[in-house]
């Protein structure tokens, strides 16, 4: 089955329309952790891994290397590695979605 979006597709999981859902790690656990009591789980490695990339504009050289800047930064002190802890593990953050 498809869905419009990955909420329609987390409904019909938690609606028992659907036993599973194929998609990308980020909202896999998303839906984990906003439905606590919905017995959700995630594979605990995923199918596959794609890198992510950031598009900057060629012609906005101050943006690249602020951009830079920022991503060296978070990985001289370690917040890179923190980053999927505090949005893919905890769950304090959820209460303020929409």
């Amino acid at each position: 089955m498809t869905t419009r979006d990955y909420d329609a597709a987390i409904a019909m999981v938690t609606s028992g329309a659907a036993t599973a859902l194929v998609g990308d790690v980020p909202v896999c656990v998303l839906a984990v952790l906003r439905h606590p009591n919905k017995d959700l789980g995630t594979l605990s490695n995923p199918f596959t891994v794609e890198p992510v990339g950031i598009a900057l504009s060629p012609s906005d050289a101050r943006f690249q290397n602020l951009v830079e800047n920022y991503l060296g930064a978070l990985e001289r002190t370690g917040a890179l590695e923190e980053l999927p802890k505090r949005w893919l593990e905890q769950r304090d953050w959820i209460s303020a979605l929409p």
